[in-house]
């Protein structure tokens, strides 16, 4: 068969290819309007009740992270890391007009639905077993969803294996596009102050990441919210910044 026939079937391939996938993709993320699920009170309740011994990651609603702590988290010490951040070893400056302030983060979907990822793996494929770790400097667990839980904590297995790389690990709280009304009440639990001006969650964020042994956040916006919310987040993000714990990562995109 000619080259240029053999080009021709190829580029009509491809072109069908790109107009089937753009079809799906527009279809899958068509916005909408959710309800804000209610608050569980154990975040896995099938083993808390001991009708099931899997322990999953941890995956929670705003208020859920509010009212969390190991007491009411039956998975809570499968899903404690226990090795530290290593010192990161770097190769020599090959280019010394580069900056060595520049850092690399790496958004990437471990479990492809952390509401039931495992707490120490699991007999699936369906895991993104990360080998880059020397060209990167943190490593977020990148997941959470507006029906399952917005805030996602990695799992013990990708934190371990980043620290031994000398690379420092972030959570996700994700606040998603399109669901509107659901953003704005998670917003309004996320920003929510004690009656001495501190902010609930922030303090609970440094908390939950102490305790499970990774480095911080990174909060995924994707949604409008009023101009009032918006400037809580900014100073519920101050706040952050003034109280943060040493090491403690906060970034916001």
């Amino acid at each position: 068969m000619p080259k240029s026939m053999i080009r021709r079937g190829i580029t009509a391939v491809l072109s069908a290819a790109m107009v089937f996938t753009s079809l799906s993709f527009g279809n899958g993320f068509t916005a909408h309007a959710i309800s804000v699920p209610p608050s569980r009170p154990y975040p896995n309740e099938p083993h808390y009740r001991k009708e099931s011994l899997q322990p999953f990651g941890t995956n929670v609603q705003v208020d859920e992270l509010k009212n969390w702590s190991p007491s009411n988290d039956p998975d809570a010490r499968y899903n404690r890391s226990r090795v530290p951040l290593k010192e990161r070893i770097t190769g020599p400056l090959v280019n010394n007009t580069a900056s060595t302030e520049a850092k690399v983060v790496s958004l990437a979907m471990t479990n492809t639905d952390v509401s039931t990822g495992k707490s120490q793996g699991g007999d699936s494929v369906n895991a993104y077993a990360f080998t880059n770790y020397q060209y990167v400097d943190v490593m977020n667990y990148w997941g959470g969803s507006s029906g399952k839980g917005p805030i996602a904590i990695p799992s013990p297995e990708h934190i371990d294996a980043a620290h031994r790389n000398g690379v420092a690990v972030t959570g996700t709280i994700f606040f998603p596009w399109g669901d509107s009304e659901y953003t704005k009440v998670a917003m309004e639990q996320f920003t929510e102050q004690d009656e001495n001006g501190n902010f609930i969650v922030a303090d609970k964020l440094f908390e939950i990441a102490d305790y499970y042994g990774f480095e911080g956040f990174f909060i995924n916006e994707e949604s409008n919210v009023t101009q009032e919310l918006a400037n809580k987040l900014r100073a519920m993000l101050d706040y952050i910044q003034k109280n943060k714990p040493e090491g403690f990562i906060m970034q916001w995109y």
